[in-house]
Order: structure tokens, then sequence, then C-alpha cells
């Protein structure tokens, strides 16, 4: 576990005592300092360890050290797309993202419908686009208005 060094660490020798443990569990670790950068070129290239995490506040992402001494990849970071489509009640509706994805996405969709409760049935999801239907629950295909969301991880890096 990575703290300050020669922080004395906290011990649960006696009952949990509320202001007092959490202060002696902030002075054990120190400030967010020690876990967060200003940008990404503060991401330090030496006395780093593979899995090192830093939070970068000008783009807001986690950054994780992969390879020593100092290659760091951003996380948490997601292509994404959404959109809506009305469907009609019989036949299918492609959609085609406006920027093709570089691999199949993860793909979320949701039935807006005022009638009748109905899902979605996706079909030929691909890098650039999927086909929808919507059907009750009584199997009959029905008219609806589908919101979805288009995501995918990317992998980035950068030399601190």
């Amino acid at each position: 576990m990575a703290d300050v060094t020669g922080g004395t660490p906290p011990t649960n020798a006696s009952p949990f005592a509320v202001p007092a443990d959490f202060k002696a569990v902030y002075d054990h670790f120190g400030d967010s300092s020690q876990f967060t950068v200003a940008d990404t070129s503060s991401l330090p290239a030496s006395n780093n360890w593979v899995g090192r995490r830093l939070f970068v506040q000008s783009v807001g992402l986690d950054y994780v050290c992969s390879a020593l001494p100092g290659t760091w990849r951003r996380q948490g970071v997601y292509a994404e797309l959404r959109g809506s489509v009305s469907c009609a009640s019989s036949g299918v509706t492609t959609v085609t993202f406006s920027t093709a994805f570089a691999v199949v996405p993860v793909l979320e969709v949701s039935v807006y419908n005022n009638t009748v409760v109905s899902i979605p049935h996706v079909t030929n999801l691909t890098a650039s686009g999927f086909e929808i239907r919507v059907f009750a629950f009584d199997g009959n295909q029905r008219a609806g208005t589908v919101k979805w969301v288009a995501s995918q991880a990317t992998a980035s890096s950068a030399t601190g």
C-alpha cells in the first residue's frame, strides 16, 4: 500500500473513534497530491511501478503506468455515440453510426412507446451500425422510438 514515508500508520488497537481515526488515516496517506498530477506532462518518468494510478486534473481522467520506467495509459475513456430512431410497426430499421468504431461496440438500447410495453430486438450489430425491430410482449412487432448508446473502450498512451 502506498503511503507517506515515515507516516504513523493507524492501528485498530482501540474502538473506532470517528473524527480522530479519520484524521489518522488522512495523516497517514497525506493529501491527494500523491494521487494526482496537474497535466499529462507531469506524469512521472521514473520511480513508478506497473499499475500505479494517477488522476490527471487537466483532463479529468485516470492514467495507469503500464510499463517501466514511465509509460502511462489513459483509463476509462470511451468512444461513444448516442441517438434515437423511430421504428415502424413492420420491417427492420437500420441505424448507421456517424463514425464507424474500430471494432464492434457495446450497444445499449431502450424503447419508448406510449401504448405498449415493448422490447428491442437488435440484429447485425457491426462496427458501423445495427438493425433493430421493436416487439411487444405478445410477440407482435410495434412502432416505437428507440434510444441507443454505442460505446467502446479506447487505449491511449502518454509518456511521463
